[in-house]
């Protein structure tokens, strides 16, 4: 069963052969840029095995096969992404988005704390554990994460509209571009829609830069 699909990956569902215990499997699509990616998630995953926190998905396991394929046992994750419930509720309370926030920093700030850059956080990348109301949102797709520590970097990547002005410019920039992107999230579970909607890539990025950006009067 197909539980997620990318550009670059496909998720299964996965059954242990002896426990019966359910996973979640990812593998590339059989392109170079695939592999890469999966093979620096792995790594970001590694760096928090040791760990186990709410916030971030379990690595179970990961194996090749005879072709050299790379396989990645996660803990399987059954309650949807945060862009299914923004769909179905349009936008969210106060007390909801706050809640929602809430859980989303569980896993934010211990990447933070082990120098881990996400560089492409958004609702589709939010996923909730299961579907109760006290299910825990976790943070997956790590295939563009990046161990920066104190450091800084100036790839500019991850999805445009949650892009800091930092990256944007072309800038050097650090940790904190993530909280930027949470930032965006934040405006869309309040208000339904993206905080710098534009018709033109360029228009988007400059609105961005210089923080442009209106709430609905109404809202």
């Amino acid at each position: 069963v197909v539980v997620g699909e990318g550009g670059t990956a496909v998720v299964r569902e996965c059954i242990h052969r002896y426990s019966g215990e359910r996973y979640a499997v990812k593998r590339p699509l059989r392109n170079k840029v695939g592999l890469q990616n999966l093979h620096n998630e792995l790594r970001i995953l590694q760096v928090c095995v040791n760990e186990s926190n709410p916030g971030i998905p379990l690595l179970e396991d990961f194996f090749y096969d005879s072709d050299d394929n790379l396989f990645v046992v996660m803990e399987l994750l059954t309650g949807g992404e945060l862009l299914d419930q923004i769909v179905k509720e349009d936008h969210f309370t106060e007390y909801h988005a706050k809640e929602t926030v809430r859980k989303i920093l569980v896993g934010l700030s211990y990447l933070h704390s082990k120098g881990i850059a996400h560089r492409d956080l958004k609702p589709e990348n939010l996923v909730f554990s299961h579907s109760g109301e006290d299910s825990p949102l976790k943070i997956v797709d790590f295939d563009l994460a990046k161990l920066l520590g104190a450091g800084e970097t100036t790839t500019p990547c991850g999805t445009s509209h949650y892009m800091a002005p930092e990256m944007v410019g072309g800038h050097k920039y650090r940790l904190a571009v993530d909280m930027w992107s949470l930032g965006c999230i934040v405006f869309i579970l309040l208000c339904g829609r993206y905080p710098f909607w534009a018709d033109t890539r360029n228009e988007r990025d400059r609105r961005i830069y210089n923080c442009e950006y209106e709430f609905h009067p109404k809202l």
